[in-house]
């Protein structure tokens, strides 16, 4: 099994093929064709026209699979890409102290919450951070009580985390290495 080193590189270099990019996010075909006509996804083509393939960053992949999140969840797919964007980050600063803790022997459900919600509220979709550095703490009655409190027309929460440490896992698994 080879090793690679997580660093900015791991993140931005261009790796999967569709197919690749498929399986690690669980992904349909189709939608993610609709998602790049739809100019909801980044264009993962060194160059356009035919014959040019695209290839995929761990980057674009965390990007993809929060977009598949929220579309599932009946989100907008305008306010999941927006969204998605701010994910790529989140989930790039986690991996590295996820795979920190369990070189370390710790399990990441050991690592501190963290979560986003999607919600509609007065006719506005917006989001709010928890538990992620200079983002608000995870209020004493909890996100199910913090959403009852403003009577949310819709919402998804995302648990950072979790998504992460599975998306990484499908990541590892396609790339057959382990982490250093």
């Amino acid at each position: 099994m080879a090793t690679i080193t997580i660093n900015e590189a791991f993140f931005r270099e261009p790796r999967f093929r569709p197919p690749q990019v498929l399986r690690i996010c669980r992904v349909e075909r189709d939608n993610l064709l609709d998602w790049h006509r739809r100019d909801l996804l980044p264009d993962a083509r060194t160059a356009k026209g035919r014959g040019h393939r695209r290839l995929y960053s761990v980057r674009d992949a965390i990007y993809i699979n929060t977009v598949r999140i929220l579309a599932e969840a009946d989100a907008p797919l305008d306010e999941a890409a927006l969204l998605a964007a701010d994910m790529v980050d989140a989930a790039a600063g986690l991996f590295p102290r996820q795979v920190a803790a369990v070189h370390m022997g710790r399990h990441t459900d050991q690592m501190a919450d963290c979560f986003v919600v999607l919600y509609r509220f007065d006719g506005q979709w917006r989001n709010q951070w928890f538990g992620i550095n200079g983002c608000d703490p995870i209020p004493s009655g909890g996100l199910q009580g913090w959403m009852r409190s403003l009577n949310l027309e819709s919402a998804v929460v995302l648990d950072i985390n979790s998504i992460t440490t599975m998306l990484f896992n499908r990541i590892l698994e396609e790339l057959e290495v382990s982490a250093d």
